[in-house]
């Protein structure tokens, strides 16, 4: 006899019949509809800190490590530090796990296009058209070559290759322009990718922006409508009233249903709501997941940016939960890499902007 009895058969059965029922309950609450998720979900608000972005100077110790270091394993202790618990990478089920996941294997060219600042306008152009683009005043590899007494009073200047660098220069009489070209070439000599360790951003060709600003009366920031988009279609909409504010982001559903409402007051539909919609169905509907943004003016819509790995899978959302429902959301294609294609440094830093050509199409 090997000492199995039928006690502990029918205990063994029990166990499996009872984990069986909790996987059902829990893709059963991973397939609700919004709405009803988040009204099931209002006593586990918790705070959303604001990201932080990879820091851009180390200590040259420090500094020498890091790039020393696979980029696997900075994203996966980033992803610990930050969730307190390591990622199931072989079956994701939140979110951030698919975001990080699709940061280590998915080698889409489309991901890289959609990332890159100006690549971006020619993709939503063909298949918006132009008039939901910002004006761009110059794209530049050498920022001393930007034509400022052209620009007009107003106007915002970025980098191609990065996230979270931004200048909005909101009166050009009071510019330091000497200043904000140093600005500029200092991004032009930062990898973000060497930085942040996505993927996306390597092969990025680092260029200054100079576009119009879009101004919806809210101020010196316009209001900025982020569109949670999986396969065309909107899940949730993430309000951020002056960009990132601390306490200011408040969160919809697609038909304007405030989710939530004990975080703070509303804020008014946008005239172009369903424009956004039939924008985001066109624009993503071959993409698993993109969050897409939006400012909306009285007079029209206009394009913001297509991120494919927002807060690169460190953001925590307003609602505990949200992150796997979400998640339950997203179906992740195939993917083709494995863990052993994984790669391991083998480059230098690359200082970029000081190379021998350059890229000028300023007016």
């Amino acid at each position: 006899m090997c000492g199995i009895t039928e006690a502990s058969v029918v205990e063994g059965q029990c166990r499996e019949m009872q984990k069986s029922t909790q996987r059902q309950d829990s893709q059963a609450r991973d397939r609700q509809p919004l709405k009803e998720f988040v009204d099931g979900s209002r006593s586990d608000l918790t705070n959303l800190p604001q990201r932080s972005c990879p820091p851009t100077k180390l200590p040259p110790f420090k500094e020498r490590v890091r790039k020393a270091l696979p980029s696997w394993l900075i994203l996966i202790r980033r992803y610990w530090k930050a969730h307190g618990v390591f990622p199931n990478l072989v079956r994701p089920a939140t979110f951030n796990e698919k975001i990080l996941k699709r940061i280590l294997f998915d080698r889409r060219p489309v991901l890289t296009q959609v990332t890159d600042k100006a690549a971006v306008r020619s993709y939503v152009e063909a298949r918006l058209g132009p008039q939901v683009l910002p004006k761009l005043y110059c794209l530049t590899t050498r920022p001393d070559t930007i034509p400022f007494d052209n620009l007009p009073d107003q106007f915002v200047v970025k980098p191609t290759h990065g996230c979270g660098w931004v200048q909005i220069v909101t009166d050009k009489s009071t510019l330091d322009r000497d200043a904000l070209i140093d600005i500029c070439t200092h991004w032009l000599n930062q990898s973000y990718y060497e930085l942040s360790r996505e993927w996306v951003y390597k092969g990025i060709e680092p260029q200054i922006m100079v576009q119009e600003f879009i101004d919806d009366g809210s101020g010196s920031r316009p209001t900025d409508y982020r569109l949670f988009v999986f396969d065309g279609s909107v899940e949730l909409i993430q309000v951020d009233v002056g960009h990132l504010t601390t306490g200011r982001v408040r969160l919809y559903t697609p038909t304007w249903e405030k989710l939530a409402p004990e975080l703070g007051g509303d804020v008014p539909q946008p005239a172009h709501l369903a424009e956004m919609i039939s924008a985001a169905r066109t624009l993503c509907r071959n993409l698993d997941f993109v969050r897409l943004d939006f400012y909306d003016t009285a007079e029209r819509l206009f394009f913001g940016e297509l991120t494919t790995s927002p807060e690169c899978a460190l953001g925590r959302f307003l609602l505990k939960g949200l992150d796997r429902h979400l998640g339950g959301r997203w179906q992740v294609p195939r993917q083709t890499r494995s863990w052993a294609s994984l790669e391991w440094p083998r480059r230098r830093f690359t200082r970029f902007g000081g190379g021998s050509t350059t890229r000028n199409t300023c007016a």
